[in-house]
């Protein structure tokens, strides 16, 4: 039987030489042994996204990061599965704790606007440029006048 280390190091090569069903197979095997193994599961969902199957690529790297949460490279991938997917509103709170965790990567914030701009928003607490209200305030004398522009 081969070690974990042999195992996984197996799977990168796979995936590494454009061999994600090769991959799968041996990581399937394995996950079924050791099913809270973190790495397993992200390498598992870097073949399902080469293989263009996003929902499987979703599951496995969000298993992966339920295991250890701190894997920023994992949860860009899972954004980018969500994304491919369409799937928005689940990608919002993905591209906020990318964003927030990396607040200088030009990347992140790209792909956090394209979520934004797709996501179905809160009525609350959101507001968009095509929605907002224009408006000014303007003193007089007396009283305060509300002129409303929109």
């Amino acid at each position: 039987m081969e070690t974990r280390e042999q195992t996984l190091t197996l799977a990168k090569t796979m995936l590494e030489e454009g061999d994600p069903n090769g991959a799968l197979g041996v990581l399937e095997e394995y996950l079924r042994l050791y099913d809270g193994d973190s790495e397993a599961h992200a390498l598992a969902g870097v073949a399902y996204g080469q293989l263009g199957i996003y929902y499987l690529a979703a599951r496995h790297l969000g298993h992966s990061l339920a295991v250890n949460d701190n894997q920023n490279n994992v949860r860009l991938m899972l954004l980018r599965a969500l994304i491919e997917m369409r799937r928005w509103d689940d990608a919002l709170p993905v591209a906020e704790r990318l964003k927030r965790d990396n607040p200088n990567s030009s990347m992140i914030a790209t792909l956090y606007e394209s979520v934004i701009e797709n996501a179905q928003l809160p009525e609350t607490g959101w507001s968009r440029t095509k929605t907002r209200l224009d408006a000014t305030i303007t003193f007089a004398r007396d009283n305060n006048v509300f002129e409303d522009e929109g």
